[in-house]
């Protein structure tokens, strides 16, 4: 398989915006649907690197299909958080490929546990974290205006 994980470039942001809109918009009933209201995902990758986290974009074939961050805790865990692939790439192994090579990256960067969270709505994503041996820690109800999403917290040691 031609595939290829590094750190988000300056060169991956038309891509990997395009990514990012095409992601959400394939999961309407996901937590984040309202762009406007977060910070631009490059301004993210940024964000997120002057903490200690770090983006990284998934090219198959040269072509960016997949992003995945890891956001440092105050506690000392590592977030698995922004992990999206476009539409077409779902189902073939490559989201497990990705999510695999983070918490590679955040064992290597001393981290000793990853979290994250996840929408109820997101079945195929929850399997996929199961199935990487994440623990279920908390389910909760998280209110954005009049909407409410039932949110699935896990963990895993590394």
């Amino acid at each position: 398989m031609n595939i290829k994980i590094k750190k988000v470039e300056e060169k991956d942001a038309k891509s990997l915006r395009e990514l990012y809109v095409t992601s959400i918009k394939d999961n309407p009933d996901g937590f984040v649907q309202d762009l406007n209201a977060q910070p631009d995902i490059m301004e993210f990758a940024s964000l997120i690197e002057k903490e200690g986290g770090a983006l990284f974009v998934m090219y198959y074939h040269h072509k960016l299909i997949g992003m995945g961050a890891l956001k440092k805790h105050a506690d000392g865990s590592a977030e698995l958080c922004k992990l999206h692939l476009l539409p077409k790439f779902k189902g073939k192994g490559l989201g497990r490929i990705l999510a695999e090579e983070l918490i590679t990256k955040a064992k290597g960067l001393g981290y000793k546990e990853v979290v994250l969270h996840v929408t109820k709505t997101q079945a195929p994503a929850i399997g996929l974290y199961e199935r990487l041996g994440f623990e279920k820690t908390l389910e909760k109800v998280y209110r954005v205006g009049s909407q409410a999403f039932d949110t699935a917290h896990y963990r895993k040691m590394i």
